[in-house]
């Protein structure tokens, strides 16, 4: 019998699925209780609680699939990404994303705050190379 993360990483990357299926029907459960015996596993004593959660494990697993499946697009770099694209607020701090974009603009912040997110980032891609 496969693991409950084994189950989850073939289901997620078989062929396409809009909805998750019959099939299926045992990774929502494993997933249910999965979920249920990480947060919280008085959960179980409320009568119905595998029905009410079913939906929500099902449209977690069927938006899982959507995002494996969707195509990688490139991340823009810009003072308009950093407010705009969460994954490059998420990455990089103001200091880091202004230096990239102009190294030679003013960013308004002292040059101590400037400098220790330049040192994080140079520490971040040396780490990076040697990974």
């Amino acid at each position: 019998m496969s693991s409950f993360l084994e189950r989850l990483v073939q289901a997620l990357f078989r062929g396409p699925a809009e909805a998750v299926d019959a099939a299926d029907r045992p990774l929502v459960d494993d997933a249910i209780e999965a979920f249920v015996e990480t947060v919280e596993p008085r959960v179980r004593l409320r009568s119905g609680y595998h029905a009410k959660l079913a939906g929500s494990a099902a449209r977690t697993i069927a938006h899982l699939r959507a995002l494996v499946r969707a195509p990688l697009g490139p991340v823009l770099l810009c003072r308009a990404a950093w407010s705009e694209d969460p994954r490059v607020h998420a990455h990089l701090d103001a200091a880091a994303i202004v230096k990239l974009v102009d190294p030679h603009a003013h960013t308004g912040l002292s040059d101590q705050i400037a400098h220790d997110a330049a040192e994080r980032a140079r520490k971040a891609a040396v780490e990076a190379r040697r990974r």
